[in-house]
């Protein structure tokens, strides 16, 4: 063949078979741009390329575009039931969650046995609060396949939510004895164990947390510290997370400089310095990667429990570990009287926030209290409801703005007598300074907070005050207007 001939034979239209042919190649060598372009070369009515042209541009992250494929592939064959799933999975991506549930629900009256439809649409339901409806259709997908690794990884996330924490910790063993790379499933074991107080097995799995899609890896090129002998090293502590996270581990760093560390460095969020400047055995603090010494071991500081083999018997809970400074400064501004600092809202956006955070209305009941004042600690999120409740006093413009949030906060609390507040950054803050502080808790709270306490092993100053169903914060506030009382 002469080279005009290949010329030619390159150039040549290819029939739809071949295009299809080509797309699925090179879908499956991971080219989805490619791909695409190739479905499209398909004839228009093939609902199968457009469900794959779908597929391809929804793992692209061109979600709006991979529904319109899965649509048309559906106007062309309307009892396609993979494409009605499909359209389902960038259905839920884009938050169009009532379109998502029907899908799922469309695919599965289709075909019965599409295992994967009952195990998405129980995760869409449980986000609902339909949690019995979400653990039966897990266990539906599982009786369609008995090895089905992420119907179990879901199924304990519902009965984890439903309070039922050690069938929980059956369904993620079970999902991970059947896939070891299914990293949900070891995520939700570390979090139910911790939660049972299996801090051995706990703080083992909960490394699994950098291998969760969209968690960040921290750049620290340094081998991380397993916690032998640190004598003559250098050692970089780096708060990750949450800010209630940082607040909470940093009370290792005096652990950490006593293993022989020539020097502790601590990386942190420049709102954090100014506060983590007071914690023992600390010698730089500091939020610019270029004020970084030579670093011979970093560790992130939730791996610490981990280095240090912390069991609940060996939580090194001596409090304060963070002093505040310019208390004198607000001494005078916040007065005389029962004062009472307050919180209601985390941050909206955070993953972790589901369910935490409660209205300011919540606290009205208390301001009949004679004597009592309810003062404001709540920055950024949340402010806008005290138009509910303006009896509560603010601080002021310069509290709500400084440069050095959680400084002033810290000295703040320092003249209040008690600090109520959801399970935030306020709450560790409080904590972390040795005041009285009583945390209001979901019914499906956090592993820290363990279960059946109304104490913290982590706050020796701290009272938990606990939600008995999900969602009702009327048992807790009742309580904690009873226990006010007396006080005040």
């Amino acid at each position: 063949m002469n080279r005009q001939q290949r010329r030619a034979q390159k150039h040549s239209p290819l029939s739809s078979g071949e295009a299809f042919a080509m797309a699925v190649q090179l879908h499956k060598a991971g080219r989805l741009a490619e791909a695409v372009k190739a479905y499209g070369r398909v004839e228009p009515g093939n609902a199968q390329a457009l469900n794959y042209m779908g597929a391809a541009l929804f793992d692209l992250g061109k979600d709006k575009d991979a529904v319109q494929a899965y649509e048309k592939a559906i106007a062309v064959n309307p009892e396609y039931a993979d494409a009605h799933y499909n359209l389902g999975l960038a259905l839920k991506r884009l938050g169009r969650i009532d379109h998502a549930i029907e899908s799922y629900r469309i695919s599965i009256r289709l075909n019965p046995d599409l295992h994967k439809a009952y195990s998405n649409l129980a995760n869409i339901l449980r986000d609902l609060g339909q949690l019995e409806d979400a653990v039966g259709l897990c266990r539906q997908a599982i009786s369609l396949k008995p090895d089905y690794a992420e119907a179990y990884a879901n199924l304990g996330n519902a009965l984890l939510d439903l309070g039922q924490v050690k069938e929980a910790l059956d369904a993620y063993t079970k999902a991970t004895s059947l896939n070891s790379d299914l990293v949900a499933a070891h995520w939700g074991e570390a979090f139910t164990r911790l939660l049972l107080g299996d801090f051995t097995t706990g703080w083992r799995k909960h490394e699994s947390r950098w291998l969760q899609p969209g968690t960040k890896p921290h750049g620290f090129p340094q081998p991380q510290w397993d916690g032998s002998s640190l004598t003559g090293k250098t050692i970089l502590l780096h708060t990750e997370q949450g800010l209630g996270d940082s607040l909470q581990f940093v009370r290792y760093a005096p652990l950490v400089k006593a293993r022989g560390a020539k020097a502790v460095i601590l990386f942190c969020t420049k709102s954090m310095v100014r506060l983590f400047q007071s914690v023992a055995g600390v010698d730089l603090v500091t939020a610019d990667p270029k004020k970084l010494p030579a670093i011979d071991v970093q560790i992130p500081l939730l791996s610490l429990p981990l280095a240090f083999g912390t069991q609940g018997t060996t939580i090194p809970a001596e409090v304060p570990y963070i002093r505040a400074d310019g208390v004198d400064a607000w001494k005078d501004r916040l007065g005389a009287g029962f004062k009472v600092g307050i919180a209601w809202q985390g941050n909206p956006s955070a993953a972790a926030e589901k369910g935490r955070s409660f209205a300011v209305k919540q606290f009205e009941p208390l301001l009949a209290i004679p004597g009592l004042r309810l003062i404001s600690l709540q920055k950024n999120f949340g402010q806008e409801q005290l138009a509910d409740l303006p009896q509560v006093e603010t601080l002021g413009k310069d509290f709500d703005t400084g440069p050095d949030a959680f400084a002033d906060t810290a000295a703040v609390m320092m003249n209040l007598d008690l600090i109520i507040s959801p399970d935030t950054a306020i709450a560790h803050l409080a904590g972390a300074l040795g005041r009285p502080v009583w945390v209001v808790l979901q019914a499906n709270h956090d592993w820290r907070w363990v279960l059946g306490r109304d104490d913290s092993p982590w706050y020796p100053t701290m009272r938990l005050f606990r939600q008995q169903v999900q969602g009702d914060w009327s048992v807790p506030f009742a309580k904690i207007q009873s226990e006010l009382i007396k006080l005040a």
